[in-house]
């Protein structure tokens, strides 16, 4: 397996928790930021490889006045049950494949999903972006054209985090999970350690919306403080209820910032938690029996 699938690897571990702890409709519910983050995300990248084709093809031409932009057209593709138009620029004279959205691609699958959700922190550096995307869809570009692109995806990400939020979620759900970025550092390539959080709020209507997604380098009181003060400054002055898995600090975090809410540990973590305890041979007996204790209350 090389680097890039056990990256994607371990990204994907992130959403199937996600998708484990928040229940099946929680797809739908990551699905729901495609204006705010999907589209932006996708157009800045075909755009960036656009600009990075026509600068490949000028230096090696022999007459650069001959490479240019050509039109455009505009091409509808499918995420979950939304369609995402994107506008696709051509090239004179040249292959107008795409590898972000290769011909005849209608269909932008969960793995697009990963990638908007390992970009959409404006805490990662440029560098680590640029090197995301040159991981995940494997064109290379000038710097130029990776910064320029960066600072799109920058711009709407941050005015996805930054929106105002209705103080209309009397239930947050908070998840974060590590997973492995590459970096490099003087020259060489490594692999760091990133935790991504994940904040759901459940709305007045019992409906799961994604509020918020940070990514930290470690996880601490002071970290944890921060992300609920952001939440507070954004608009949300209250919630009754916090759901995680004991995420460590988290507790301490609450009692400063949100001192009436109370803070509950979600029964799928708990059950997780609590089978690490028992026998391999008795555990599918265990589990069984607790689930079923667990949903008659």
């Amino acid at each position: 397996m090389n680097s890039k699938d056990e990256q994607m690897k371990q990204i994907q571990k992130l959403i199937v928790e996600f998708v484990k702890q928040f229940g099946p409709s929680s797809g739908k519910q990551l699905l729901n930021i495609t204006d705010y983050i999907a589209k932006p995300v996708l157009q800045a990248l075909v755009d960036g490889e656009h600009v990075g084709k026509l600068e490949l093809l000028r230096e090696n031409a022999d007459n650069d006045e001959n490479v240019y932009q050509n039109g455009s057209y505009t091409r509808n593709v499918k995420w979950g049950q939304e369609e995402i138009p994107i506008k696709m620029k051509r090239i004179r004279g040249e292959n107008q494949d795409s590898q972000i959205i290769p011909k005849y691609q209608r269909i932008i699958h969960d793995k697009f999903i990963l990638d908007v959700l390992s970009l959409a922190s404006t805490r990662l550096s440029n560098n680590e972006i640029a090197d995301q995307i040159t991981s995940m869809y494997g064109f290379k570009v000038s710097p130029s054209v990776i910064s320029n692109c960066i600072q799109t995806v920058q711009d709407e990400m941050r005015d996805w985090h930054e929106r105002p939020l209705e103080n209309n979620y009397p239930i947050i759900m908070i998840d974060g999970k590590v997973f492995k970025i590459k970096t490099e550092e003087s020259g060489r390539s490594k692999y760091v350690n990133k935790t991504l959080y994940v904040v759901v709020g459940i709305n007045a209507d019992g409906q799961k919306e994604l509020i918020a997604l940070y990514v930290s380098n470690t996880e601490s009181a002071t970290e944890w403080m921060n992300i609920l003060d952001n939440l507070k400054e954004r608009g949300l002055s209250e919630t009754c209820i916090i759901v995680s898995d004991g995420l460590k600090f988290l507790k301490e975090a609450i009692e400063n910032v949100y001192p009436k809410a109370m803070h509950i540990t979600c029964t799928v973590h708990m059950i997780r938690n609590a089978a690490k305890y028992v026998s391999h041979s008795m555990k599918s007996d265990f589990l069984r029996d607790l689930k079923k204790h667990i949903w008659r209350r």
